[in-house]
């Protein structure tokens, strides 16, 4: 969670510089006048801070109990395309998709404790929609977002047991949008939400509700 927190500064500052150097202006003359276009697609980049237990497996010899990793900044890719029904409500659909490593932590009764990490990973697929609520300020638009969709989980190198899970995911969060005033149909975006999902991989007769910061820094077009 610090590597999260402390990566998150860093893009902010970056954001920051950005957007000064840019030097995003309206025209006085037009201000307040421009018509925002309703179709906006946008890709994006970021990380995942993840909070999940895989629960513990035993035998006569040892103890293992698993937990996610972060997805690391650079292993989450993304999409989302809007739909504006008003300048200030948009409907948006999420594609992304990332990939996760588990750690395990084995006690056993010959070599004691041993902390074993990227032990298997997972593609993690999410196809969703948000309601978008945007509160337009010329070139800066900051919004609020909450939504859900589907999460599916899937091994790539799996361990005994481990099979793919499908689940629900919820999330919620804010953002901002950074027009530019040339060319004046693109924005930089940085978004954060906070995902929970009713299910995730165990160990048999596990149970775990996979919990996660996603920080994402992109680019949004505006289409029509």
């Amino acid at each position: 969670m610090r590597r999260v927190v402390t990566t998150g500064a860093v893009l902010c500052a970056l954001l920051i510089a950005t957007t000064a150097s840019a030097q995003f202006e309206v025209n006085p003359t037009v201000r307040g006048q421009v018509k925002p276009k309703r179709l906006e697609v946008s890709g994006f980049i970021g990380m995942l801070s993840v909070n999940h237990s895989l629960g513990t497996a035993t035998n006569i010899y040892q103890t293992v109990t698993g937990e996610a990793e972060n997805i690391g900044f650079g292993k989450l890719l993304g999409f989302r395309a809007s739909w504006a029904f008003t300048p200030m409500i948009s409907a948006e659909f999420n594609v992304s998709r990332g990939n996760n490593a588990y750690s395990f932590s084995v006690d056993d009764d010959t070599i004691g404790t041993e902390n074993l990490t990227d032990q298997f990973e997972t593609d993690q697929l999410f196809l969703g929609g948000n309601i978008i609520f945007q509160f337009r300020r010329d070139n800066f638009v900051p919004y609020v977002t909450g939504g859900g969709g589907l999460q599916r989980t899937t091994p790539t190198s799996p361990i005994a047991e481990t099979e793919r899970v499908s689940a629900f995911d919820f999330n919620f969060g804010g953002g901002l949008k950074i027009w530019f005033s040339n060319p004046d149909f693109m924005a930089l975006r940085v978004d954060l939400r906070y995902h929970t999902a009713t299910a995730g991989i165990t160990f048999p007769g596990g149970a775990s509700t996979p919990k996660g910061l996603e920080l994402t820094i992109g680019a949004s077009f505006a289409v029509f």
